[in-house]
């Protein structure tokens, strides 16, 4: 059995930052305003897709959603009582326990209390899994068109990794041309694959014959056995280049060895997965475990919503089909 936490935080300061970021890369999308877990797809919020996956099942034991109490408890509180898996709701507000400063050694002055880190964290600790000190799969709330088979054969072969790993990560694999890739302003990433995970029809280059990935919208972690403060500071890396977080960059690069990983993607074009594993697992795995990376075949999870509405045009009409 496996707890299950849903991210559905929301920091005005990073949609702020994002609108900033449209208006200078993408100056023909319009964001849309509004708590993006709860916007309306196809008659429903955004969220429900997720939850009714998982409430489906069998391997999933609890579920708690992370983000704005009030909100999803007016929204979708009624249709979460209707449902028998365990559902609980951690506001995004709360702050992180000294309780679990202490078991995660998290660097309070630098993890805010409702940032993506703190509010996972608080979730977790909220699992039947933080108990058992055992891992927890993360999903965010807004990738619609993940599949529940997708979910489920993730959560299967990615418990076989532990407890040697402490994350694992699934990667798509692309089985189709990059048909959508316009529309989400997303490209692939090509790597070698050097996994025991192989599909057969899946998108390769002609001359290199790597093969074509994208992120995926869950992860299945032990957060006992990993450094939360770097993983922290990635995502601020991501989200927004801040003073404090353009002081620590440096070790960070340094850390990786970007020089080297970028000089096996562009210029060698040998880059292996493994070789991705291991300079996460040298970064971010601590006691001794190690990141696994996993392809799946589960397309539809490497789309999220962002909040734009091409983004929603497209799901919709992905949803369709």
């Amino acid at each position: 059995m496996v707890s299950v936490v849903v991210m559905a935080g929301y920091r005005k300061e990073e949609v702020e930052d994002y609108k900033h970021q449209l208006e200078l890369g993408y100056k023909e999308e319009e964001f849309i305003e509004g708590y993006k877990p709860l916007k309306l797809l196809l008659g429903k919020p955004l969220i429900r897709y997720t939850l009714e996956k998982l409430e489906n099942i069998d391997s999933v034991d609890d579920i708690v959603i992370v983000g704005e109490k009030d909100l999803l408890e007016k929204r979708i509180g009624g249709w979460l009582e209707r449902h028998p898996k365990p559902f609980k709701i951690v506001d995004q507000n709360d702050e992180i326990s000294d309780e679990l400063v202490d078991a995660l050694n998290i660097d309070i002055d630098n993890m805010p209390y409702n940032s993506f880190c703190g509010n996972g964290l608080k979730a977790y600790a909220a699992t039947e899994a933080y108990e058992r000190r055992e891992p927890v799969l993360f999903m965010v709330s807004d990738s619609p068109m993940t599949k529940k088979e997708g979910i489920a054969y993730f959560i299967e072969n990615a418990q076989k990794h532990m407890p040697e790993s402490s994350l694992v990560y699934p990667i798509a694999s692309m089985r189709e041309l990059p048909a959508w890739r316009k529309t989400f302003h997303r490209k692939y990433c090509f790597l070698i694959n050097d996994t025991e995970y192989k599909y057969r029809g899946s998108f390769k280059t002609w001359l290199t014959r790597r093969e074509g990935f994208r992120i995926s919208a869950m992860s299945y972690a032990d957060p006992f056995n990993l450094d939360v403060n770097m993983i922290n500071d990635m995502y601020s890396m991501r989200k927004a280049l801040s003073k404090e977080v353009r002081e620590r960059m440096s070790d960070f690069l340094n850390g990786f060895n970007i020089g080297f990983l970028l000089e096996r993607y562009f210029v060698a074009k040998d880059l292996r997965i493994s070789d991705i594993e291991k300079a996460v697992s040298d970064n971010l795995c601590t006691n001794d475990t190690r990141c696994t990376i996993m392809p799946i075949t589960d397309v539809g999870s490497s789309y999220d919503y962002d909040g734009t509405k091409n983004e929603l045009k497209a799901l919709r009409k992905m949803m369709h089909n």
